[in-house]
């Protein structure tokens, strides 16, 4: 099973939480957005949210 995003849109799976982080410390230099990460229900890994 996928994770989707509240738009429907499917959702970046990161295979670290570190990936992950990185991936959204870059999203927050570049468009100011802040992100948590948290573990993928469905799969092993880990996805973005919103805060």
């Amino acid at each position: 099973m996928n994770t989707k995003s509240e738009n429907g849109a499917l959702k970046q799976l990161y295979i670290s939480r570190y990936q992950a982080q990185k991936r959204a410390d870059i999203l927050f230099k570049e468009n100011g957005v802040l992100l948590d990460v948290y573990s993928c229900p469905n799969q092993n890994g880990f996805h973005l949210t919103k805060k």
